[in-house]
């Protein structure tokens, strides 16, 4: 952690924006294309077979999936613009003129955060009564708020990723490159060659983000994928757009829009073991030793649908994976863990543990071999057609990871007890909600609100901090080369119990509470924007290091004896660990 401070910290955050947006009918127009963060948008110009614009058409958008219609009517110039739709598709769009004949578009899909712009002339009626056209590039143009890349659930799914990452997705963009940190835990994201800390990230809009910046990753969580990866509907990567809705990111703003459920019941499932039984014995000639007999399984499913068809629909998605880990890379001698610590031995270890747990009163714990790391994610969704043209989303998602790691040790000159090991991750769980409105054909707006909730996960394996109901001490024996003890000066390598330096008392916790109000007016061939941000961050931040004090001991005569050494620490003071 790199605070030495505790306390309660409150930070609220507003901003009320505007802007008027010219909407163009071309797709080279340089003006921002009039779609939302997390919704996708079309709008277009309709006119006679002359060139002349047709005013009073009707264009009725049809998501296929759920059969939800948005209707509208083009303008005197012939225009018309329709956000706030769900991504992806396919969608049809109806275009009706009294004399002219009704001509529809098919599998018209729709990319994050742009708008496909629709230019259709209608013939005068005759005896057909509808054309049917299926989208295509002459009938259809993609326009961008600005550089981005976005990615299908097709091209998320098919991604190679071993840990379900997506961020093994965003490695296709060669604007971006991901990373390890320096301890190798994080994987962190650097857009553009900027800091991975400059970056925002959103689910449907909901930040989450790392608000207090110790993580390298930048997002919420430290290691994972922070949401069930069969969840992605939509993932983009937005560099520089030009629309008053993006703050908060000088870097790139990753984006992620989750999947609803539709009037066909879908689903999908997947499994993955794998232990060092299954891998062979030698590389080539050589034998392989040393193996750590873990056992790593992945899990996870999705299933969506209607419970009222074109009213109501619902998903879900979970993954969970328990990995053994990385194996402890040093240990005291005949424990067959890592490196031999040659000042120590295991019965020895045993020995003093016992010893610990008589005279202090806890369990230190034993010897850790393995560091095993575990995850689990759930996110559901809920949808509702609550009359034409209104739609309300709900989402409901809980992330949980823990990566056991060592803390003031182990390593060569330390040996660590199991009480002094900590778990080390994140939970949190987030509720939005979001509503959706066409009022008439020149008035729209979105309302979001949502809460995060997250604790940053830095806990002693054996407890004992000294917030806890049960505080206790760091212990520290001084030991010598031949395991006998010796003197302060004399000693090669430390045993250390109980919580670290560092967790002695440690609570990190915040809560995120976002709303935002959005209304969009056209008028002519002019879109105006109004909305307000509100953001409020309640962050607790304990951490005092040494909390529950050390007890010294320059010697394994010493501690048998209860003899405190006076001088003070046998080692350094260990610096702060994130």
């Amino acid at each position: 952690m790199a605070c030495c401070c505790d306390g309660a910290l409150h930070m609220r955050f507003k901003n009320l924006w505007a802007t008027g947006a010219a909407v163009a009918v071309v797709a080279a127009a340089a003006t921002p294309a009039f779609a939302q963060q997390i919704t996708s948008g079309v709008r277009g110009t309709i006119t006679d077979a002359a060139g002349a614009p047709l005013a009073g058409a009707s264009i009725t958008v049809t998501d296929t999936r759920t059969n939800y219609e948005t209707v509208t009517s083009t303008s005197g110039g012939g225009q018309f613009v329709l956000s706030g739709l769900e991504t992806g598709g396919p969608y049809s769009v109806t275009i009706a003129a009294e004399g002219f004949q009704t001509q529809r578009l098919d599998n018209l899909l729709l990319s994050l955060g742009d708008t496909a712009s629709v230019s259709v002339s209608l013939n005068p009626a005759d005896e057909s009564e509808e054309i049917v056209v299926v989208a295509a590039r002459d009938r259809t143009t993609r326009v961008a708020l600005g550089p981005n890349r976005v990615f299908n659930a097709e091209t998320v799914s098919g991604a190679p990723t071993i840990t379900r990452d997506l961020r093994d997705t965003l490695r296709f963009d060669p604007r971006l490159n991901v990373t390890a940190n320096a301890n190798g835990t994080q994987q962190n994201v650097s857009c553009l060659g900027g800091n991975n800390r400059s970056n925002s990230f959103t689910i449907d809009g909901v930040a989450q983000g790392d608000s207090f910046g110790l993580n390298a990753s930048a997002f919420a969580n430290r290691f994972s994928n922070p949401y069930p990866l069969n969840a992605t509907r939509q993932l983009s990567v937005e560099y520089a757009p030009f629309d008053v809705q993006y703050a908060n990111f000088s870097g790139c703003n990753i984006n992620v829009v989750t999947k609803s459920g539709s009037n066909e019941f879908h689903g999908s499932g997947f499994g993955e073991y794998s232990s060092d039984g299954l891998t062979g014995e030698r590389a080539l000639t050589a034998v392989v030793s040393g193996r750590s007999q873990t056992r790593n399984f992945r899990w996870g499913a999705e299933f969506g649908g209607a419970l009222i068809k074109d009213r109501v629909f619902f998903y879900g998605a979970y993954e969970e994976q328990q990995l053994g880990g990385n194996p402890v890379s040093f240990g005291p001698i005949g424990s067959n863990s890592g490196t031999p610590q040659t000042f120590i031995s295991a019965n020895q270890v045993d020995t003093i543990g016992a010893r610990i747990a008589q005279v202090y009163g806890f369990d230190p714990g034993g010897i850790v071999t393995d560091q095993p790391f575990t995850t689990r994610k759930i996110l559901t969704r809920w949808d509702f057609v609550l009359a034409e043209g209104h739609k309300l989303a709900f989402t409901y998602s809980r992330f949980n990871e823990g990566q056991i790691q060592g803390d003031d040790g182990p390593n060569s000159t330390t040996f660590a007890f199991g009480s002094n090991f900590q778990t080390q991750g994140t939970t949190a769980q987030t509720y939005s909600a979001r509503l959706f409105s066409q009022w008439t054909d020149n008035l729209s707006t979105e309302i979001r609100a949502s809460r995060s909730d997250l604790a940053d996960v830095q806990n002693p394996l054996g407890g004992g901090e000294a917030q806890g109901a049960n505080p206790i001490p760091r212990i520290v024996i001084g030991v010598t080369a031949d395991g006998t003890g010796g003197t302060t000066n004399g000693a090669v390598g430390v045993l250390i119990a109980g919580p670290g330096f560092s967790r002695a008392a440690n609570d990190l916790r915040n809560q995120t509470d976002q709303f935002r109000g959005l209304l969009n007016y056209t008028a002519g061939q002019h879109t105006f924007t109004v909305g307000y941000d509100w953001n409020q961050v309640d962050v607790f931040n304990l951490f005092v290091q040494n909390a529950t004090g050390t007890l010294n001991f320059s010697s394994l005569a010493n501690f048998n004896n209860n003899i405190l050494n006076p001088t003070g620490l046998l080692t350094s003071t260990p610096a702060p660990a994130n």
